[in-house]
């Protein structure tokens, strides 16, 4: 009995995303339909019903942090790994 191996390609994900800045906290929020709130050390984040979350954090959106919205929902990344995960897409992409 032999494999049948065959070569398969993973679709890209297009996400329309925002770096959240104090200037821009309240447009955001209104974009997600967050929430601003306040953490125990009285830094404003945005509140965000993302999908699947594994912990709080994921839910928070603070100064520095991206707001994405996708196809399926919303999620919230770090700078860091925003960085490591995702690039700009060509304009001619299709639209979330």
């Amino acid at each position: 009995m032999s494999l049948n191996i065959q070569r398969y390609t993973h679709v890209p994900l297009y996400v329309e995303a925002v770096q959240v800045t104090a200037d821009n906290m309240a447009k955001v929020a209104e974009w997600v339909g967050g929430t601003i709130q306040m953490d125990s050390e009285n830094q404003q984040y945005i509140k965000i019903a993302t999908i699947r979350p594994l912990r709080d954090r994921q839910t928070q959106a603070y100064v520095g942090d991206w707001a994405l919205k996708t196809d399926v929902g919303l999620k919230v990344y770090t700078n860091k790994a925003f960085g490591r995960g995702f690039m700009a897409a060509p304009l001619e992409s299709a639209k979330v």
